[in-house]
């Protein structure tokens, strides 16, 4: 894994990249007599993780924001029962922007999170594509009547 953050006046860059590669999936016979057969650790699996956030504060105005672009990819061997290999592959695209809000004056503060993810499924088996699109939105209300004494929180979350 690594990772690393850069920082320019107010606003700060930040990555991480994530690669593994494992064999340990279990691999299953259904032979013809009817016996179900395992071979322990013998299908891999490999993976890839890309995540990074830009964060900024506004300086007239009191709200910080964060964009989180991210990347996966999942790619696993499989077999069939005929003995044919094959593999299965999911990408992942996800954006999300946080918007947090920082009056100091006011007792009353926002955070609004909209976040878009897509999946697309893949394998050797079949032309086609499957696609998952979702989209979600978590919004926050935090009111603190005096300070650090007495604080009341409301969050809603929606998925589509």
């Amino acid at each position: 894994m690594a990772d690393a953050y850069r920082a320019f006046g107010n606003t700060r860059l930040s990555a991480a990249f994530l690669y593994g590669k494992i064999q340990n999936g279990d691999r299953f016979l259904l032979p013809q007599n009817n016996l179900l057969y395992i071979s322990q650790n013998q299908l891999g699996s490999e993976y890839l993780l890309f995540s990074s956030s830009i964060e900024t504060a506004l300086k007239k105005f009191p709200l910080d924001l964060v964009l989180e672009p991210e990347y996966m990819v999942n790619k696993t061997e499989n077999k069939l029962p005929t003995g044919k290999d094959y593999s299965t592959q999911t990408k992942r695209y996800l954006l999300g922007l946080k918007a947090t809000t920082d009056f100091e004056e006011t007792p009353i503060n926002f955070f609004f999170y909209p976040k878009y993810s897509a999946f697309i499924f893949e394998n050797d088996l079949s032309e086609t594509q499957n696609r998952q699109d979702m989209a979600s939105l978590d919004v926050s209300l935090r009111v603190q009547f005096f300070k650090n004494k007495l604080l009341f929180f409301e969050s809603r979350k929606y998925l589509e």
